[in-house]
């Protein structure tokens, strides 16, 4: 699976899906679920990061059901895969399947699993526009400098939320709370979920220059062109 994971990074596409498939095959024939489940995972995420969306939720699909033949469903890369189909369902505009992902009814997840699962729910609230959501956050807020999925997630559903309330500083302070919190955790400010945070909070801005006077228009102007020149770096 390490293996594959360089051959993606290397652009070896087809070889990566390839060494997961067999390593699938031979992580189920030697009873070694830990290690099948990280493959089929990883096979999802390798499906998903080339826009092949349907293809990976059959990954995130096989790895859920997988862990819950074994009891395992909060297990590592169990969670992963489950947390991955709400994100790549929400993507997809598939509503119905978030909803059924992240309901945890009479069930009883571990609190990570719990956080992590709501914060996934938060991106779909922000695309209804339920401000509600944002009471989520304090809760939320304290998993961020342990897990940079949910800070990612409910962080920036919270952008959305706080743009579409009309609280333009309050959604800027809270891309520079996400960033500084993931970049510290990752210890590396540049990673690739800055450019959709910086793309929500880009949208916002530029909603409010619309309407905004000289001095403040410019001011937005200088804040899109950081964001633009971060997210350069980058890609």
């Amino acid at each position: 699976t390490t293996l594959a994971r360089i051959d993606k990074d290397v652009g070896d596409l087809e070889a990566s899906e390839a060494a997961l498939l067999a390593a699938v095959g031979k992580a189920r024939a030697s009873g070694e679920l830990a290690a099948e489940l990280r493959a089929i995972c990883s096979l999802g995420n390798l499906r998903y990061a080339h826009g092949r969306l349907g293809a990976a939720l059959e990954a995130y699909a096989e790895a859920c059901r997988r862990a819950d033949e074994a009891c395992h469903a909060w297990a590592p890369y169990a969670l992963d895969a489950l947390a991955m189909t709400g994100i790549v369902a929400h993507v997809s505009g598939d509503w119905a399947l978030v909803e059924r992902t992240v309901d945890v009814s009479g069930q009883s997840p571990p609190e990570y699993a719990d956080r992590l699962l709501a914060a996934v729910g938060m991106q779909l609230a922000a695309d209804r526009g339920d401000l509600e959501a944002l009471e989520q956050l304090p809760q939320l807020r304290s998993w961020w400098r342990r897990d940079g999925l949910i800070a990612i997630t409910s962080g920036g559903a919270a952008i959305e939320l706080l743009g579409h309330r009309g609280d333009l500083a309050g959604a800027q302070a809270m891309y520079d709370d996400v960033v500084s919190s993931v970049g510290r955790l990752w210890q590396r400010m540049a990673f690739h979920a800055r450019t959709r945070l910086s793309t929500l909070l880009l949208g916002h801005l530029a909603s409010a220059a619309a309407v905004a006077g000289g001095t403040e228009r410019e001011a937005l102007v200088r804040r899109g062109a950081a964001l633009a020149e971060a997210a350069a770096v980058i890609t």
